[in-house]
């Protein structure tokens, strides 16, 4: 990298490191551009063409793991290096996530919506959307939309049980698609729409299963279907693409799956 082209983008949410590197990069004349909110780095490396990524791992909202996968997928911005920044230690510290925090799988129906509804609720800490469940490594969307991956469309949520119970994101996810409807949402056909929740512990799995059982309850009292949830141990999680990360946040009218609100009452 030549130095009188050196621009370098930063993908820091704190403060004190972001100034850090900042003075650093400075000192060694390089041109410093700053993304604080990851939620908007593509648009940053897209529109800057940087020759250098700085890119924090633990993101909130957005893992870093995340947004490089992303990156790398998009042919134009893919041959731009990227330094990731952690303190992490070990090689198999990719499939961690900070301490005390917990994840899990929902299948919703289209992704997009999904992820929606989870994005903004106090102590969810990232969510992203992918393709779970099926049997295909690394499948793209076109692959999961034919069926034969046997993929669902799913949202994974990194929270923090201290700040939000398991059983509230649950209700979440109950409450805002219908999961009696087997292999579509709305009007949305394939196995890829089906209700699909992924724990990660037998804890979740339990609340998981207790959940079903009184929110069935409820419907089969106000005449509607058994519940059709798959409800299965994680396994792995493939990042869908970039462009469906947030996408309902890149485009406020886009597309968004038929909501089912039928709420389980106060006392649930």
């Amino acid at each position: 990298m030549e130095k009188k082209n050196r621009k370098v983008l930063i993908v820091e949410d704190n403060k004190l490191n972001m100034k850090l590197f900042r003075e650093i990069l400075v000192a060694e004349n390089c041109e410093v551009v700053e993304c604080a909110d990851p939620m908007f780095a593509m648009d940053k490396v897209t529109s800057e063409l940087p020759n250098l990524i700085l890119m924090d791992i633990q993101l909130p909202r957005i893992s870093g793991y995340d947004l490089i996968t992303w990156i790398k997928s998009d042919a134009a911005i893919s041959h731009i290096p990227i330094i990731a920044i952690t303190a992490f230690a070990m090689e198999d510290d990719k499939e961690k996530i900070p301490a005390g925090l917990e994840k899990i799988f929902f299948g919703m129906g289209c992704f997009w919506g999904a992820e929606k509804v989870f994005w903004s609720i106090p102590g969810i800490y990232l969510t992203s959307v992918g393709y779970a469940g099926g049997h295909t490594d690394n499948p793209n969307y076109e692959e999961v939309c034919s069926g034969n991956t046997n993929h669902a469309e799913v949202v994974k949520i990194v929270y923090n049980p201290k700040i939000i119970e398991l059983n509230k994101i649950l209700i979440y996810f109950w409450e805002n698609h219908d999961p009696t409807q087997g292999m579509r949402q709305g009007n949305d056909f394939g196995s890829q729409y089906r209700s699909l929740i992924m724990t990660t512990d037998d804890k979740q799995t339990q609340e998981a299963l207790r959940t079903k059982k009184e929110y069935e309850l409820t419907l089969l009292k106000n005449g509607f279907n058994k519940i059709t949830t798959e409800i299965i141990r994680f396994d792995k999680f493939f990042c869908a693409e970039e462009y469906h990360q947030k996408y309902l946040h890149k485009n406020p009218n886009g597309y968004s799956k038929p909501q089912w609100y039928f709420s389980l009452g106060p006392d649930w």
